[in-house]
């Protein structure tokens, strides 16, 4: 009777966990939900976990990578942050690729290519850890008044959608398990070749969905 308890209580905190991935993915997507201005009295401060937009016209070169591994081995993402400057002048900390600021502002004085500005949709999340100590630092640096509380993420859409896959994944594979199980699939014999197909399609899923995993927990 217990280990029927065990069994149960380990599939609702399993299902849990994959509700939780999949709720927060959609949130970060900004699924059913349009990205609104920042507004004049606004600052992203006041957004957090919303999904704004804002016209740059002016930004840094990466003032702080952070390096995200396993065990400090295996190498599992690393950030880049940057400060920019929109038209009506606040002061904003974002997180993009490594080459964000090559391909969207001019090397001599750090304005924006387009001449109109760069409008740019992100998700403002809260910033802590390595990346808050480093970007407090650099800030000194540009304004005493500004003080990064939060940034915006260029690609949190990208992160949300991983989150979806983490928990749409399992419950995909437990209904192929199902169909395989009543085509006979499952109860062929490991050393024939149908079977060491299944095992090697199995074994490489198994590591794509866990790198999926630690990428995608090491960058949110």
């Amino acid at each position: 009777m217990k280990d029927v308890i065990g069994a149960i209580l380990g599939c609702l905190v399993i299902v849990g966990l994959l509700g939780c991935a999949i709720f927060f993915g959609g949130r970060m997507m900004g699924i059913g939900k349009d990205p609104h201005e920042l507004g004049k009295a606004q600052t992203p401060a006041d957004c957090k976990t919303e999904w704004i937009t804002v016209n740059i016209v002016s930004a840094s070169k990466p003032v702080c990578e952070i390096k995200h591994s396993m065990s400090y081995v295996i190498p599992t993402g690393k950030e880049y942050y940057f400060f920019a400057i929109t038209d009506d002048y606040k002061l904003l900390t974002i997180r993009a690729e490594k080459d964000w600021f090559e391909k969207n502002f001019n090397e001599e004085d750090y304005s924006s290519k387009n001449p109109d500005g760069l409008k740019v949709k992100a998700y403002v999340r809260e910033l802590n850890g390595d990346a808050e100590i480093i970007c407090k630092k650099e800030a000194k640096s540009v304004s005493t008044a500004f003080n990064p509380t939060v940034y915006l993420d260029i690609h949190a859409d990208r992160y949300g959608l991983y989150l979806l896959l983490i928990g749409v994944i399992p419950i995909i594979l437990c209904i192929v398990g199902v169909i395989l199980h009543k085509a006979g699939v499952l109860n062929t014999q490991l050393d024939s070749s149908v079977g060491k197909a299944f095992m090697i399609v199995l074994i490489v899923s198994f590591f794509a969905y866990a790198a999926l995993m630690l990428h995608t927990f090491a960058m949110i």
